[in-house]
């Protein structure tokens, strides 16, 4: 279907006065406040505090014509957790919800995220079906599914006491001694 024959998706600030969520009065603040600010228009509603991060949700729900879920840890299909794997969930922000044959349905912080849709079925060879989620509760159940994330980096403190260890100077007969100039060395790193 090309951009021309897609039906036109309505517009998010109607969605929500037509839902009785917000006002127009506070669409034309969140207007003004994502000009001024640069941010995305539910970005904007949601920090000016007029909306809950669950109303902005089921907006979008109504607007992309995508399944809004109410998400919870019972939820996430935990044997395809490790088809999709925690590096692609924690970038992308999703997670696996059901696997039918070659069709997998998963929840998103984004929905219109293509490139994460991608990404998934490259990554698993299936077919994916997308649904919509509060992103904090994504973020939340990803780190209670899969653990704080593991930060790979070497501790300055580490490498320093690594570095100004004194060097042994071997004896052939007996237990090293500590050579003078690995204590100077360590000792003026230290200071």
């Amino acid at each position: 279907m090309t951009e021309s024959t897609r039906p036109a998706r309505r517009v998010l600030g109607d969605i929500l006065v037509e839902c009785r969520v917000v006002t127009q009065s506070q669409v034309e603040a969140a207007l003004a406040e994502q000009r001024r600010s640069g941010k995305l228009f539910g970005e904007a509603l949601l920090d000016l505090g007029f909306i809950s991060e669950d109303d902005l949700g089921w907006a979008l729900s109504a607007q992309l014509n995508v399944p809004y879920i109410d998400l919870n840890a019972d939820m996430v299909d935990r044997g395809a957790v490790h088809l999709i794997g925690p590096e692609v969930m924690r970038r992308n922000q999703l997670l696996p919800l059901v696997r039918v044959g070659a069709a997998l349905t998963i929840v998103m912080a984004d929905p219109t995220n293509d490139e994460a849709v991608n990404d998934v079925e490259n990554t698993t060879g299936m077919t994916v079906q997308i649904s919509i989620a509060s992103p904090r509760r994504v973020a939340r159940i990803i780190e209670e599914i899969l653990g704080p994330e593991e930060r790979v980096h070497e501790s300055s403190d580490i490498l320093f006491r690594e570095i100004t260890r004194p060097y042994l100077v071997r004896k052939h007969d007996g237990p090293g001694r500590p050579n003078p100039l690995g204590v100077l060395f360590s000792t003026a790193l230290q200071e």
